[in-house]
């Protein structure tokens, strides 16, 4: 059944039309099933998720996840190597054998703690890093937005799956299970940045859509942080930073900067009483005859030069 599903893909692929960048074509069936999908995780899987979120202990899916994620790693090796990354299939080689063994069995992820978080990559990665182009955009009701490229990556994802092919007791209703939790338990995760991103957004689904396609092109570039998407509701204010002005007005044309009074045989007038303005009008201080240099005020002009007429 995997290998039909994977030609059935492979088949739509080939009679898809081609794309040099990613488009929607499809948008108005698209946003139909994005609309359908909002309602239907709006009265049942956000309820669901959050339900079980709150019944289960926090430990328990904190286990559920890491399992989940350490039966993802062979899909990691396999197409580090195909990218030629011999280091990160190095890392996640590391991840599997240790989280396999200390972790008992991957419930925990020892990992991560010593320095080796989890990077997820799988076949559409491949495809991208070699230069296929991700086709039209797609919205899967349940599953959310993909792309023709992803949707056929993820088919041949999970023919590689390990637990694809082994064999134990109970293994579809084990498969099931861990496939539901571990959906519910990501819907639970990720539910506040979708809450958060909804309700800023004018459209959600032009929204959703371009966070997802900047997301996957920086995951197959190899970049293991993502950038911050920037809010393009939001225009950045311009600066205000303010430059400390001189107390002082800048002496005209003709004085020497940031020279000092001098007494001279006939000083210049100083007030009689101070005012409290930082320059003088020059109707306020009239000249005096018994004035001293020292008593005159740092801001005072300087006896060559007349006052400032920028100053009040």
């Amino acid at each position: 059944m995997p290998r039909t599903s994977v030609i059935a893909i492979a088949c739509v692929i080939a009679l898809a039309p081609a794309a040099a960048k990613a488009s929607d074509p499809y948008e108005r069936l698209n946003r139909k099933s994005f609309a359908f999908s909002m309602k239907l995780d709006h009265n049942i899987i956000g309820p669901l998720a959050k339900l079980s979120r709150g019944l289960t202990p926090g430990p328990l899916l904190r286990v559920i996840h890491n399992i989940t994620v350490n039966l993802t790693e062979p899909q990691v090796i396999l197409n580090c190597l195909l990218q030629l990354r011999p280091q990160r299939a190095i890392a996640a080689t590391t991840r599997l054998v240790v989280n396999s063994t200390f972790g008992l069995g991957g419930a925990i992820d020892v990992a991560a703690g010593a320095g080796l978080p989890y990077q997820p990559n799988g076949f559409g990665d491949t495809l991208g890093h070699y230069g296929a182009k991700p086709g039209p955009y797609l919205y899967i009701p349940v599953v959310g937005p993909s792309d023709l490229r992803d949707v056929f990556g993820a088919g041949v994802d999970s023919v590689s799956s390990p637990i694809v092919w082994i064999d134990f007791p109970y293994r579809t209703a084990i498969n099931l299970s861990l496939g539901i939790a571990g959906g519910l338990q990501r819907r639970a995760a990720v539910g506040p940045q979708l809450d958060a991103l909804f309700a800023s957004a004018a459209d959600p689904y032009a929204t959703l859509r371009s966070t997802y396609l900047q997301s996957r092109d920086a995951q197959i570039r190899g970049e293991t942080a993502l950038p911050p998407l920037p809010n393009i509701e939001e225009t950045p204010e311009p600066s205000t930073t303010t430059t400390p002005q001189p107390e002082a007005a800048p002496p005209p044309a003709g004085s020497t900067p940031g020279a000092q009074p001098t007494p001279t045989p006939s000083p210049p007038a100083v007030p009689q009483e101070p005012s409290p303005q930082v320059s003088p009008s020059p109707e306020q201080a009239p000249p005096g005859a018994g004035a001293q240099p020292e008593e005159a005020p740092s801001a005072a002009p300087s006896p060559a030069s007349p006052p400032s007429p920028a100053s009040p």
